[in-house]
């Protein structure tokens, strides 16, 4: 897979840098004033790893440009990491030009889109923190008005903790689409890219999960880091807190509660009807809070109709289960029993199935499925389907002409 094709352009009102991986056009929209290394490819080589090693084709980043020595020397361990998360990620080469990256033109930054765990790392290093990133085409593709409207409530936040908000617009969501895997595989990486980018000092990337309760994701810990080069320190942080923590932490800032946004449904604001708004919800029940905007107030009765899809987000209801145990919360404690009940009786299911009747229930309803509506993208962990991902991914990248990036992002910059 070659990779290259670096170009950075100063237009009117932002700075536009883009690059080939495969036949793919990945580029970022920043500030005129950020500083670029035109040479340094590592954000692509990064960008590269995943799909690369899903075709099992070795990367040949162009002459002219280079990676850094220090990402290099984990390509190993990195890929060791993700084969073992999933078999079909298998180890390749890359044979790139090396060398230390340049100097940091900015100081210790953080991702921030405006959630619970941003602003609790933004509010917790608010004495060393100078930036704050906010991206536009990684969760969300978000046109001209809902960009304006996030910039402009990640703007107050900003203001209040007197840090810089640095926004960037990409095509990352759609190239991730385009290599066929979740955002979950790649996250970390694609994040630790941006940071290398900016040629920030440190970057942190705001952990979800506590100490206790660390899963297999292509954002962890113990992952994060190994992207780090000789300038940019990745920096996977906040494990020390749970939700509920964290907006306790969170109430000597109302002005950081009050343009919270948590949403999975919309970028413009907090619907109070999906399950992130819910489980927010739960967290600002246990520590009294109010004044976090929803369109539509959630309830307790909201909690259940929820349904837990896996143990990740089954922790997120034990840590609550815990909570309202110990602050003598009956009401809340009845809907979380019965919420974990559920989820306990499926998975016991599921494992009858699987023990007693050699998976049989499944078989049968993945007959009455069509293999097209079963075919989800790669994820962290293996699935049956992935090698028709894989084959899918082979028919893009045997496409010889380079291919146009449609996604419509919008843009602060005019």
């Amino acid at each position: 897979m070659k990779v290259g094709t670096l170009t950075v352009e100063n237009r009117d009102n932002a700075k536009v840098i883009s690059g080939y991986v495969g036949n793919f056009p990945l580029w970022y929209r920043m500030p005129k004033d950020i500083e670029v290394d035109q040479h340094d490819g590592t954000f692509l080589i990064i960008s590269a790893i995943f799909p690369a090693m899903l075709l099992q084709q070795d990367i040949y980043l162009d002459e002219t440009l280079y990676m850094s020595q220090c990402v290099y020397e984990k390509l190993d361990q990195i890929q060791r990491t993700f084969t073992y998360f999933n078999p079909a990620f298998k180890p390749i080469k890359v044979h790139a030009k090396t060398q230390a990256t340049s100097a940091a033109s900015l100081g210790r930054t953080a991702f921030f889109s405006g959630g619970v765990d941003g602003a609790y790392t933004a509010a917790k290093y608010r004495d060393s923190l100078e930036n704050l990133v906010l991206i536009n085409g990684f969760d969300f593709n978000m046109d001209d008005e809902q960009w304006q409207q996030m910039a402009a409530r990640a703007q107050k936040s900003a203001d209040t903790l007197n840090m810089r908000l640095i926004c960037i617009e990409t095509n990352m969501k759609e190239f991730t689409s385009w290599v066929g895997i979740t955002r979950f595989v790649n996250f970390g990486a694609m994040l630790a890219s941006v940071g290398g980018l900016l040629k920030a000092s440190e970057i942190i990337i705001s952990g979800a999960v506590t100490f206790d309760r660390i899963f297999e994701s292509g954002s962890h810990p113990l992952l994060d880091t190994l992207w780090s080069t000789e300038t940019t320190y990745v920096n996977h942080d906040g494990l020390e807190a749970d939700r509920t923590r964290k907006l306790a932490y969170l109430k000597q800032y109302p002005a950081l509660l009050e343009n919270l946004w948590v949403c999975w449904k919309t970028p413009t604001s907090n619907c109070g009807k999906c399950s992130k708004c819910v489980r927010t919800f739960i967290s600002t029940y246990l520590n009294e809070i109010e004044n976090i905007p929803f369109e539509t107030q959630p309830q307790l009765s909201d909690i259940k109709k929820l349904h837990i899809k896996s143990e990740e987000e089954f922790y997120f209801f034990e840590v609550f289960l815990n909570d309202a145990i110990k602050n003598n919360m009956p009401e809340l404690q009845k809907k979380l029993v019965w919420l974990r009940l559920k989820y306990n009786l499926r998975k016991s299911l599921v494992e009858i199935d699987e023990v007693y009747f050699g998976r049989a229930f499944h078989k049968f309803k993945r007959r009455r499925l069509s293999l097209a509506s079963d075919i989800t993208d790669l994820h962290i962990k293996a699935r049956y389907t992935d090698k028709y991902k894989i084959e899918d991914l082979e028919k893009k990248q045997n496409i010889k002409e380079s291919l146009p990036s449609v996604v419509e992002i919008g843009t602060i910059y005019g």
